[in-house]
């Protein structure tokens, strides 16, 4: 037996129209956070190896590429924060998010334009642009997602902290039910 602990029946006062609403704002909330840790990560390689990164991207300049190694790490910080934000400001903050992802896919295809990377640095930021774009693709289909399942529901969640849904499929020995009370109590044992 599958137990979900996302259902109608189990999210107190939910109807199914909500949980999916709230399932599609987790869904932007866990993209964002990919993409934080992705922004991150890249930021960080470009800060500490300076140096090895702009030889391989073919850039005289050693402090551009740190500079916008820590210029990604900022980004990352912001984008980290919006991830938590509350509905009314996560629609329009992610928003934002995705539109300087895809700024910075238009800056790489200029720099290629432009002849200003070697061809090992074209691949390398090629292969960035790339993922970047997805972020910023599915960052905007999940936000689209979010407002499509926030009209079916015609609900207005904006907690603080916001509640998100998540769905293990595991098999269970219990079932919904009997898993509830010691999901909502800590203290219980089933």
């Amino acid at each position: 037996m599958k137990t979900s602990l996302a259902t109608a029946d189990s999210f107190v006062g939910a109807n199914q129209n909500e949980i999916d609403a709230r399932r599609a704002a987790t869904r932007l909330r866990n993209l964002l956070r990919i993409n934080a840790l992705f922004s991150t990560a890249t930021g960080l390689a470009a800060v500490a190896g300076g140096g090895p990164v702009a030889d391989l991207l073919g850039v005289d300049q050693v402090w551009v590429v740190r500079a916008l190694g820590a210029g990604l790490v900022l980004f990352a910080g912001v984008v980290f924060v919006v991830s938590g934000l509350r509905m009314s400001l996560l629609r329009p903050a992610s928003l934002a998010v995705s539109v300087g992802d895809l700024g910075w896919v238009a800056a790489t295809l200029a720099t290629f334009a432009l002849g200003w990377l070697s061809p090992a640095g074209v691949a390398v930021m090629a292969s960035t642009g790339v993922i970047v774009l997805g972020f910023g693709i599915a960052q905007l289909r999940a936000r689209a997602a979010v407002a499509r399942s926030i009209g079916a529901s015609m609900v207005d969640f904006d907690e603080v902290p916001p509640v998100e849904i998540a769905t293990f499929d595991e098999p269970a020995a219990v079932t919904a039910e009997q898993l509830w009370p010691v999901t909502i109590d800590h203290e219980q044992s089933p």
